[in-house]
């Protein structure tokens, strides 16, 4: 038999439903307060199983490259103008790559090897592979062995030798497997296009340039570029670049500007 409160004892107590309702919040806050209490145990747990005990920062100037050698013996080889952050934990090595590219030859330890750049995650799973942060993405390509490669959305993929995937707002794109000696070419001091457009060859000399590369028309940027040029000598191929494609190339004290000749821009050339 459920019980009632006397008529003048009921506005000391309050309704069931406030009782109801103040407990519900209750187990609220308690769920919010155990959620945050787990991430934080989480997030030092995960520093003190797998501390960083050395951090390194490394950068290159514009037209010039680095070698460095990591204790463990991974090699490390940064392309022009680029920046990254080298983390020796415990029981990883994490390398983010904040500007430019960057080349792995990974060495096999007990210790992971994760490379960071853009909202792309690259996980080695024993290869030699070559890591550029875009400004939207990175490029990721192999040229020995495997990696796994993670966005901020969609399965991983996995890569094995010649084969190459850009990653865009947070999404993965597998492209067409690479030309032997593609990938990777740059460490061996070239530049390789395969009918790459002109827009895309520009910006990869201007990488290597004190100046910048200017398309005076954008209807050339459709031309295609193929070949293996020497990184340390950009503005010879500017020099040859008129007898290679319909176009011209001026220097001023800002720029060198690539433009048009009378020949039909959208013609194709090789």
């Amino acid at each position: 038999m459920r019980a009632s409160l006397a008529p003048p004892l009921r506005p000391r107590f309050p309704a069931p439903e406030t009782i109801i309702r103040g407990a519900a919040k209750r187990r609220t806050v308690r769920k919010i307060a155990a959620m945050a209490a787990v991430l934080l145990l989480s997030t030092g747990l995960a520093w003190l199983i797998d501390p960083a005990y050395d951090t390194r920062q490394v950068v290159t100037g514009a037209g010039r490259t680095s070698t460095l050698t990591m204790a463990d013996g991974s090699r490390i080889q940064l392309n022009t103008d680029s920046e990254l952050r080298i983390e020796s934990r415990l029981f990883s090595r994490r390398i983010t790559l904040l500007r430019g590219e960057a080349g792995f030859d990974v060495a096999h330890t007990y210790r992971s090897f994760v490379v960071e750049a853009h909202r792309t995650t690259v996980t080695d799973i024993g290869t030699v592979f070559d890591v550029r942060n875009q400004e939207d993405g990175a490029l990721v390509s192999v040229q020995q062995g495997a990696v796994e490669v993670r966005s901020d959305s969609g399965p991983p993929l996995v890569l094995t030798a010649d084969q190459s995937v850009r990653s865009s707002d947070g999404k993965l794109e597998r492209l067409a497997d690479l030309e032997p000696g593609q990938s990777g070419a740059w460490r061996r001091g070239k530049l390789y296009f395969n009918a790459t457009p002109l827009r895309e060859a520009a910006l990869d000399m201007q990488r290597y340039l004190a100046q910048p590369v200017v398309l005076a028309d954008a209807r050339i940027g459709d031309l295609r570029l193929s070949g293996e040029y020497n990184i340390k000598d950009v503005n010879d191929l500017l020099r040859v670049l008129p007898t290679i494609l319909p176009v011209t190339v001026k220097r001023s004290p800002g720029a060198i500007v690539i433009s048009a000749t009378s020949a039909t821009p959208g013609n194709t050339a090789k």
